[in-house]
């Protein structure tokens, strides 16, 4: 996964330097191609950026940790290691979940028809919650209705 994090972080700076390029400038459609590419590439690049900061920080605080003699000192850093170890294991989270494959199907909208059948009133009112307990999770899930 590292390796796969550093290839991206070097695409993206690479794609950075080039699209500051004066011919690519004036080239609008090269120029579009390469910010499109950047848009895909900067979450993650940040994200890893951010990874690799905080595991630069659990070193040296580790350093501390191991050569500092000041008690209290010590227990401030071995604090700040418990809450910086928390975050690498969030960032590692979510870098997994952002160099996933994208979804094609994603970003397509979807209609769906819920109708009461034979029954009577009963089946409508089983129409009723089905159609509270979808409106529910699309509201949970941060989609919108129409």
């Amino acid at each position: 996964m590292i390796e796969r994090l550093k290839g991206i972080k070097e695409e993206y700076d690479s794609l950075m330097i080039e699209m500051s390029k004066l011919e690519v400038i004036a080239h609008q459609e090269r120029y579009q191609e390469l910010a499109k590419r950047v848009a895909e590439l900067e979450p993650i690049a940040l994200l890893y950026q951010e990874y690799k900061e905080t595991v630069e920080q659990l070193k040296e605080l580790n350093e501390i940790t191991q050569n500092e003699k000041d008690l209290e000192f010590k227990q401030m850093a071995e604090e700040e290691t418990l809450t910086l170890k928390k975050k690498e294991k969030n960032l590692e989270e979510r870098l997994k979940q952002a160099i996933l494959p994208k979804d094609e199907e994603e970003n397509k909208d979807v209609i769906m028809e819920i109708r009461a059948g034979t029954g009577g009133d009963e089946s409508s009112l089983f129409v009723a919650d089905l159609l509270r307990m979808y409106s529910k999770y699309a509201d949970n899930q941060g989609w919108k209705r129409n």
